[in-house]
């Protein structure tokens, strides 16, 4: 299989699951990616044989711990991709995310960390003014970057559609939390309004924080 094919199938599977706050099944996903239900299946086969999947009886598509975190770490690409062109240079979000996929496959990680450096607070889904050049900027960090027993507050969360969820759950922007213990899967413990979270990974990675003064 194609590098980029993998990324992308595997980026999709990523924000369909988190939309969904459950595994996508083979329809759904080839409806995602506008593609027909064969030409996926292959793709989802191909990946399953990487161990990048599993497929359930029920015909769903779990992304297992070594999928999961290529996927979310091209979801990130992404988002730091497309947050540089809205935020830096004024682009349009429907452009900015073309070109962000695009490019999330030749630039190497390295530089995309050098761009996330430049960049801070881009709200997610909002088209923000460029600022000045000259400006440096960095990138709010999330839940996966911060150390046991920090107090953080939410700055954002960069799926609005897992909003509903975390909003169950006390997790809102400006909420005070405390990062409670990191788990050996990388999931997170995080102590909420007197209450202990277990969130996993994905999710943890989505919530953007800063240290409470």
């Amino acid at each position: 299989m194609d590098p980029s094919v993998r990324e992308d199938s595997l980026e999709s599977l990523c924000n369909l699951e988190i939309k969904q706050g459950r595994p996508a099944v083979i329809d759904e996903g080839a409806a995602f990616l506008d593609r027909d239900v064969d030409s996926v299946l292959k793709d989802i086969l191909e990946l399953v044989q990487s161990g990048d999947l599993r497929i359930g009886d029920d015909g769903s598509v779990t992304l297992t711990a070594n999928g999961r975190q290529e996927g979310m770490r091209v979801v990130r690409k992404h988002r730091i991709l497309e947050c540089f062109f809205t935020e830096m240079l004024g682009m349009e979000p429907d452009a900015a995310s073309r070109d962000a996929c695009v490019l999330e496959h030749d630039l190497p990680d390295e530089a995309v960390l050098k761009l996330k450096n430049l960049i801070k607070g881009c709200p997610p889904g909002k088209n923000t003014p460029c600022p000045r050049r000259g400006w440096t900027r960095t990138l709010p960090p999330t839940l996966l970057d911060i150390e046991e027993g920090t107090e953080v507050v939410v700055l954002d969360l960069m799926y609005k559609g897992r909003a509903h969820r975390l909003a169950d759950l006390g997790i809102l922007p400006g909420e005070r939390i405390v990062l409670r213990r990191k788990l050996s899967n990388n999931s997170v413990v995080v102590e909420v309004k007197g209450c202990d979270i277990a969130l996993s990974p994905e999710i943890a990675g989505m919530v953007l924080v800063e240290k409470a003064a």
